[in-house]
């Protein structure tokens, strides 16, 4: 009959050279048998670090007769002895993404274990934000869970240059003619494995001193101290344009009518962030032409070739008055008492800077009431109302002869044997020019010894002592009758009976202013038959034919 055979667990420590083993006694559990048990035997009696854990061994129990059973036991090997941990310090460089790795291995410094380990770290990966010193923890594992730890210092390294890439500028000026950029302005995408911690230029402010091409460099510092740069061409431009600022003028023309202005007169403080190149006017020059308001454009460029304008109002005045200078004149009257003259006649040169728009005359028509000095002025206006005066005179003359026109005339003596006759009777419309005549006869007084044709000079004067004749025939009659005045007679008859009488006893005085050139009775001889009162008529007659009677009684005794 076989033996029973009895197991039990074991548990077997491991040594310091990771060894354990184990014993029949540490295994078996009272096996037995009833003829005796002549052996004990395991599968395995020896363990190392592979065997850490639960082992299945075979207990085989041989009695005396050679008779065998077996029976399973599990062996726990146990490794109780904490590994050895040994550390060393170690750097390392970020790579050019920001990154490093390191391995438990390379912080191990000669960690041991009596069996088996594993080593592993609380920290493999560092970035950017590790740059410096790390405290990093080795532990150090063996097969059979011991652990034991030291720490290392990782210093972690950024060493590669941050990449800095530029990109040229192109500026503007603004108004004060200064422009500032940044290195952000530059900056065209440059990069670091960590983080960029500055970027700066080497210039950073222009001014007009600048325009055109400029270099600067562009450095960039990363958050390590590393450091790269690039150059960037800055271009620095003005466009802003000058601030043109226009005043107006007046212009005064001189004698000559011209005037001139400079575009600084115009100019009242244009100004430009950079300076001003040149201010140019559209008209400089100005001509009587001109006077008036006149619009003048002011071009202000600038050192960089920007412009701009602004109006002005020119006034251009002319404040000089024309010269006047006159000529004395005599003019004459003409058939109708009138005369006239123009400013032509009397001006002798008058001028003006500019040119003269007309001249007048205070006075240009003279008549018959202007014989003699006359004082006149000359005003001599130019094209823009400025004027000049001048006095001259004139003398005006009436060198026309009256017209004599005569009339002939039949004039009647009076009672006293004259007869007078005025010059306006005789007058037949004579006319001056100038209207007024006096009129003068040579004989305007008649008397008995001129009845009859009388020739008669009419002599017209005007008021200027201009003079003609005329004559007429002054027919002097003679019709007044004479007067007859008689007287009673007494006619004594003689002895033969007659008597006689002549007109000159009846005649009582009668008389004419031409004289009575006979006398006649119309009965002047008497007889017997006439005794007594007889009625008789005295004829006067005159010289000139002319005839009265008168009655007278004869008394013939």
């Amino acid at each position: 009959m076989n033996p029973t055979a009895i197991c039990q667990s074991a548990t077997v420590q491991l040594d310091a050279t990771g060894a354990g083993s184990l014993t029949t006694g540490q295994v078996d559990n009272s096996s037995f048998d009833g003829c005796g048990i002549a052996s004990l035997s395991l599968s395995n009696t020896s363990f190392d670090c592979s065997n850490v854990g639960a082992n299945s061994v075979t207990l085989t129990v041989t009695d005396n007769n050679g008779n065998v059973s077996t029976c399973s036991s599990t062996v726990t090997v146990e490794d109780n002895i904490l590994p050895s941990a040994g550390c060393q310090n170690l750097t390392v460089q970020l790579d050019a993404s920001g990154q490093a790795s390191i391995t438990a291995e390379q912080v191990n410094n000669s960690s041991s274990d009596n069996c088996n380990m594993t080593m592993s770290l609380d920290q493999t990966d560092f970035t950017c934000a590790d740059v410096g010193s790390n405290t990093v923890t080795l532990t150090v594992t063996d097969d059979g869970g011991n652990m034991s730890t030291c720490t290392a210092t990782i210093t972690v390294q950024d060493n590669i240059n941050p990449t800095a890439i530029c990109q040229d500028l192109t500026v503007q000026l603004d108004a004060n003619g200064t422009v500032s950029i940044t290195a952000d302005d530059v900056d065209n995408g440059s990069f670091d494995n960590c983080s960029i911690a500055s970027k700066s230029l080497t210039q950073t402010d222009f001014t007009d001193a600048h325009i055109g091409p400029n270099s600067v460099t562009l450095t960039v510092v990363d958050d390590n101290g590393n450091f790269s740069t690039c150059t960037a061409t800055i271009t620095v431009q003005d466009s802003t344009n000058p601030t043109a600022i226009c005043q107006n003028l007046i212009v005064p023309l001189d004698a000559n009518g011209a005037a001139s202005i400079t575009a600084g007169q115009v100019d009242n403080g244009s100004f430009d962030n950079t300076g001003i190149a040149s201010l140019v006017l559209s008209k400089t020059d100005f001509t009587c032409a001109d006077v008036g308001t006149n619009t003048v454009t002011l071009t202000v460029t600038d050192d960089n070739g920007n412009t701009s304008t602004c109006d002005a109002t020119i006034m251009v005045e002319d404040n000089i008055n024309p010269t006047a200078i006159c000529q004395n004149l005599t003019v004459q009257l003409d058939a109708n008492g009138t005369v006239s003259i123009t400013a032509d006649n009397v001006d002798n040169g008058s001028f003006d800077n500019c040119s003269i728009a007309s001249m007048a005359l205070s006075q240009t028509d003279f008549d018959c009431s202007h014989v003699g000095p006359n004082s006149v002025t000359l005003t001599v206006t130019d094209v823009n109302g400025k004027s000049g005066t001048c006095t001259a005179t004139i003398t005006v003359q009436d060198n026309i002869n009256p017209t004599a026109s005569c009339q002939n005339l039949t004039v009647q003596l009076d009672a006293s044997g004259a007869a007078i006759i005025t010059p306006a009777q005789v007058d037949n419309g004579s006319s001056d020019n100038c209207g007024n005549v006096s009129l003068s006869l040579d004989n305007s007084s008649f008397g008995c010894s001129d009845v009859g044709a009388n020739t008669v000079v009419l002599t017209v004067t005007d008021d200027n002592g201009n003079s003609t004749t005329c004559t007429a025939t002054i027919t002097v009659e003679d019709n007044v009758s004479p007067t007859a005045s008689c007287q009673d007679l007494t006619v004594q008859l003689d002895a033969s009976g007659a008597g006689s009488i002549t007109a000159a006893q009846v005649n009582n005085g009668s008389f004419d202013a031409c004289g009575i050139a006979s006398m006649t009775l119309s009965k002047t001889d008497f007889d017997c038959t006439d005794i007594g009162a007889n009625s008789v008529t005295l004829t006067v007659t005159d010289n000139n034919g002319n005839v009265s009677t008168c009655s007278a009684t004869i008394t013939v005794e």
